[in-house]
C-alpha cells in the first residue's frame, strides 16, 4: 500500500498506471473545500471520487473515506482550499 499526502489548493498527480484507490483521510477539513479525484492525467473527464464539505463543518477530523475503487490511466487529485489529506493506494505495476 503506498500513500500521498495533500497539504495545499492544487492539482496533485498522484500516481501514473493502474491501481486502486483505497481511502482518503482528511486531517484539517476546511469549509466549502471540495476534494476531486479523477482517473486521469489531468483534472480532466467524470470524476471517480468526491468530497464536498459544508459551510458550516458539522464533523471533527480525521473523517476516513473509504473506496476501495480501481483506476486505469491515472490518479489526479484537486483540492480546492488547503485541506490535509492522505490518499492510500495500491499499484498494479511498481
Amino acid at each position: 500500500m503506498k500513500r500521498s499526502r495533500i497539504t495545499t489548493a492544487t492539482t496533485t498527480l498522484v500516481r501514473t498506471g493502474p491501481g486502486t484507490l483505497h481511502t482518503i483521510v482528511v486531517g484539517k477539513a476546511v469549509a466549502a473545500a471540495v476534494i476531486t479525484v479523477y482517473d486521469a492525467l489531468t483534472a480532466t473527464g467524470t470524476p471517480i471520487a468526491v468530497i464536498t464539505f459544508g459551510v458550516a463543518l458539522l464533523t471533527d477530523p480525521p473523517l476516513t473515506a473509504l473506496y476501495d475503487i480501481d483506476f486505469s490511466i491515472a490518479l489526479c487529485v484537486v483540492t480546492s482550499q488547503a485541506t490535509d489529506i492522505t490518499l492510500s493506494y495500491q499499484t498494479l505495476n511498481p
